[in-house]
């Protein structure tokens, strides 16, 4: 979350929440990318990757499937 007065800074594992921010800054091997969460899914191809896969784990446990 990034505003005018301040930035707050939230380290989470839950895709979720980040989809839910205004802008995000995502770290790789690639380096840093700072953009909306809409925009890093268009166009960087690990941060889809991450979204989606945990979009899927999460579905297969909500469908009582066994996750390892």
């Amino acid at each position: 979350l990034v505003s005018k007065e301040a930035m707050v800074i939230i380290i989470t594992h839950k895709m979720a929440q980040v989809m839910n921010e205004s802008r995000v800054l995502y770290l790789d091997e690639q380096g840093s990318h700072l953009d909306s969460p809409e925009v890093l899914y268009e166009t960087v191809a690990s941060f889809k990757d991450l979204v989606d896969t945990q979009a899927n784990l999460e579905r297969a446990v909500f469908n009582g499937n066994k996750v390892n």
